[in-house]
């Protein structure tokens, strides 16, 4: 696998997108979950970001979770089958420079968008539900209803 890898590259596994990694989903501490946001936290800082979503994936998020980048640039595309309009999304991404790290939130397009722009050169994530885990952990401490969270924004 290594053959694939580029060693001045920062690679993120995809548990990283995920509430909080299994050592810590089970016990009661919430200073651990703090730390561990913290730490996500930290990957955004200092950076230059464009963060790709759904129109609506921002509507009800009142907690930051990118409160450490340099500065945010959000490209909205649609909530809901944003493969129609992968195209346009990916030729927009390109218009920023390569300085920039383009975090997608668009169901399974994202992935895909991260792969292609990472070909191209680009530092691109696939950040998945991230956004919203911070917002839901720092208001009710966690997920309350996995159903309503994991409905299509």
């Amino acid at each position: 696998m290594t053959q694939y890898t580029n060693k001045k590259r920062l690679y993120i596994s995809t548990g990283v997108t995920q509430a909080f990694p299994k050592s810590i989903v089970n016990k009661n501490s919430v200073q651990e979950k703090i730390n561990y946001f913290e730490k996500i936290k930290a990957l955004f800082a200092g950076r230059k970001l464009v963060i790709i979503s759904g129109s609506t994936v921002f509507d009800k998020i009142q907690y930051n979770v990118f409160e450490k980048a340099a500065s945010v640039i959000n490209i909205f595309a649609s909530s809901r089958h944003a493969w129609a309009q992968y195209d346009e999304i990916l030729a927009h991404a390109k218009t920023y420079s390569k300085d920039y790290t383009i975090c997608a939130i668009l169901g399974p397009a994202a992935t895909v968008l991260a792969y292609d722009l990472a070909q191209e050169g680009y530092t691109a994530w696939d950040i998945g539900h991230l956004a919203k885990w911070y917002d839901a952990f720092i208001k009710e401490g966690g997920i309350t209803n996995p159903q309503n969270f994991f409905a299509p924004d």
